[in-house]
């Protein structure tokens, strides 16, 4: 039903009402500093992804400790558990800013051959099918709106993937 709905919210004149209110967005005049950016956000949410392995916490587990208390990390650091989203948060500027303006032979090597499979083995490590949503979806919703409208036939590999070997 929720897929429905992002659908027809997709398809309809809805977003073209709002995006002709919303002002234009205006991107850094130096991509290699945006890119910079990105790197620093993107590499501090690994450094936490990282740490949160090496503690062998942070992901799908049964481990009987984490079942019994939530978490083997102690209480003061769980916080630290949120800065991991840096990581996804640093891979959605990615994809919008790849398909607005600042595409280099390096930052798109970085995107789709560094960024994207990392975020994929992430959400595997996680264990929970909704993490893949913002992962396939950022892709597909910056290129409708930052390039050109996304076709159904363009939906059709994104889906299968996420209906079929995801869920």
């Amino acid at each position: 039903m929720g897929f429905s709905v992002l659908l027809l919210g997709y398809y309809s004149p809805i977003p073209e009402l709002i995006v002709r209110m919303v002002p234009r967005l205006r991107l850094s005049s130096r991509p290699i500093r945006a890119h910079q950016m990105i790197y620093i956000l993107y590499g501090l949410g690994t450094a936490v992804r990282l740490y949160l392995l090496a503690q062998g916490t942070g992901t799908w587990s049964t481990k009987a400790e984490e079942l019994e208390v939530e978490s083997a990390l102690p209480i003061e650091v769980q916080n630290l558990t949120y800065f991991n989203n840096l990581a996804l948060f640093a891979y959605l500027l990615a994809t919008a800013y790849f398909f607005s303006a600042g595409r280099t032979r390096t930052f798109t090597f970085t995107l789709w051959g560094i960024m994207f499979p990392l975020e994929f083995l992430w959400v595997f490590l996680q264990g929970s099918k909704g993490l893949a949503i913002p992962v396939l979806l950022a892709p597909l919703i910056a290129f409708n709106y930052l390039r050109q409208r996304v076709t159904l036939r363009q939906l059709i590999v994104p889906v299968s993937f996420f209906i079929f070997i995801i869920f």
